[in-house]
């Protein structure tokens, strides 16, 4: 796995017998030329504050990660009625589909990618300057991935968490992870 996190290698550890880890990496680590910083709001004013964000931000490239497929169709269809060229990719779409939306991204047919956690691991897109968490990712090691995606080999890059009250205790977790 690219990833393991406490909860997969206590099941490894039950199941398999006298097993070798091997690491290639740092867990959690986080690029230094990435700013990354976290919003509360109340969740019924993440949209506002996303649009403000974008406004007062004006990224050039952007993904927009949410929890759910639904919400990723969601939130590309609120992005495109306020005006803005954006795209969705999740699980629900068959992988032809995903590789060509990755591929207009690349292409910059659209701006803004909305995107579940299919999409924070393996997407090789060099300029994206923005990277705003629509959700707090369940799993602490998604944030990682997540943030990845920008400030890449020498470009600076900035990642904004929208966290709302019930969000919290994800947060806590991925700051427990980072030591931050």
């Amino acid at each position: 796995s690219a990833t393991m996190n406490g909860k997969i290698s206590t099941l490894a550890a039950t199941l398999l017998n006298q097993p070798t880890r091997v690491e290639v990496a740092r867990e959690a680590t986080v690029a230094d030329n990435l700013n990354h910083s976290v919003m509360f709001v109340p969740g019924h004013q993440k949209r506002d504050l996303l649009l403000h964000l974008i406004e007062q931000e004006k990224p050039e490239k952007a993904l927009i990660f949410v929890r759910t497929r639904r919400d990723a169709d969601q939130i590309c269809d609120f992005m495109e009625a306020t005006g803005f060229k954006a795209d969705a990719i999740h699980g629900d779409k068959k992988q032809n589909i995903r590789q060509r939306t990755i591929n207009n991204f690349k292409a910059d047919r659209f701006q803004f990618l909305v995107a579940t956690d299919v999409a924070a691991r393996g997407i090789d897109v060099k300029d994206i300057t923005h990277v705003f968490n629509f959700d707090v990712p369940v799993e602490a090691e998604s944030y990682v991935h997540r943030i990845g995606r920008t400030a890449r080999g020498e470009a600076h890059g900035r990642a904004i968490t929208l966290c709302g009250k019930g969000e919290l205790r994800l947060l806590k977790d991925i700051e427990s992870m980072l030591k931050m």
